[in-house]
């Protein structure tokens, strides 16, 4: 067996134990993904693992349980699954198979993803873009190897630690390959634009941005997500929201302090006066009697300046205001850790004064009343 061979635990016959794959109409073998807590629970195909539900999983794809005339298919089956919808090719034609293993770990609205594969081309085309049922960006880490990446008219070469900014609305292709090694890492995080949005004005402003390991910012940054993922094992799932939260926000402060986005002084100026009041709206929706004016006067800007900044960004204050109020309702009602409390109390925890205008607002906006969304989606108190 090559010493290159991903997992040196080969199984069976991998022509047995084969599942249906649904969605694709292809056929893999069981043992081709599974779930891994931490290093300390391995898996054992002889016996049933106890696993302890406090402790975040990795959803992870493996291409060695597969045979080689299937590896590439399922290696772009599964990227695809996990991130979005990309056309990949390998690099050497003339090598049989295609090497790679997949692993995924959710971190509240953002989940983080290694791909170590072998050198290959990876694009996300117009038919990509036009699948997605969603906006939402990935951020690139460069974690073994280097790469090259063109986005947005702006062509990068990656290093050990450097980071950059793919918005998937737009095209991009992205060439990986292992330094002085045959295999690559890359940690990508999938962020819907609206989870960046509360924290940076411009989502879409942010394709191809570059944050550079060099510099002491961006150190912190590819540093503090590299450790989030090497000790994920040991993180209780209750903890992981708060971490991606921690993530998202030292992503927003390298991007609004280091230039790593396109613009000037003023941009820059107003993008931080928009944060700010995001921030403030953020830490007081609860307050029902929260005003436009005390947001603005939090940014310490006038109320005019503030409607207008808001306005720049494609909404209102009191929008964004309901906006936020009504995902933070989302998140509970869709939450089994909240079935002791009541809808009317969930709204009253995020300053919906009256139940009857909460529910009309959570319709308008879900398309579904409250109650329907809760059996739906969470417990159905």
């Amino acid at each position: 067996m090559s010493s290159l061979d991903l997992n040196p635990e080969q199984g069976n016959n991998p022509s047995r134990n084969l599942r249906e794959d649904a969605d694709f109409g292809r056929q893999f073998p069981r043992d081709s993904f599974y779930h891994r807590s931490s290093d300390r629970t391995a898996k054992n195909k002889n016996s049933k693992v106890s696993i302890s539900e406090d402790i975040m999983l990795d959803l992870v794809y493996d291409t060695s349980k597969i045979d080689q005339a299937s590896q590439l298919e399922y290696w772009a089956d599964y990227v695809c699954r996990t991130l979005t919808k990309l056309q990949i090719n390998k690099i050497d034609h003339a090598e049989k198979g295609f090497r790679g293993r997949l692993s995924q770990a959710s971190f509240g609205q953002i989940s983080i993803t290694s791909a170590l594969a072998q050198e290959s081309e990876v694009q996300l085309t117009r038919e990509g873009i036009a699948s997605a049922d969603e906006e939402f960006l990935l951020m690139h880490l460069q974690y073994r190897g280097k790469s090259n990446i063109w986005h947005n008219g702006r062509e990068l070469d990656l290093k050990k630690g450097d980071i950059e900014i793919c918005d998937c609305t737009q095209p991009y292709r992205l060439r990986i390959s292992g330094d002085n090694s045959p295999l690559h890492e890359m940690l990508v995080l999938r962020i819907p634009h609206a989870a960046l949005a509360q924290r940076v004005s411009n989502v879409h402003e942010l394709a191809g941005s570059f944050i550079d390991n060099s510099s002491d910012m961006g150190q912190l940054v590819s540093q503090f997500v590299i450790n989030v993922w090497e000790r994920r094992g040991g993180i209780n799932e209750e903890l992981a929201p708060q971490l991606g939260n921690q993530v998202l926000d030292l992503l927003s402060l390298a991007l609004n302090s280091t230039g790593a986005m396109s613009g000037n002084a003023e941009s820059a100026a107003r993008t931080g006066h928009l944060v700010r009041m995001k921030r403030f709206i953020d830490d007081n929706l609860s307050d029902g009697a929260l005003t436009p004016a005390e947001v603005a006067a939090a940014a310490c800007i006038s109320l005019r300046y503030a409607h207008k900044l808001f306005k720049d960004d494609g909404q209102s204050i009191a929008g964004y205001i309901m906006q936020r109020r009504l995902q933070q309702c989302c998140t509970m009602l869709s939450s089994g850790k909240h079935q002791g409390l009541t809808i009317t109390e969930i709204a009253h925890m995020w300053g919906f004064k009256d139940a009857s205008h909460f529910g009309h607002a959570f319709k308008r906006e879900f398309a579904m009343s409250p109650r329907a969304y809760r059996m739906e989606r969470g417990s159905n108190r």
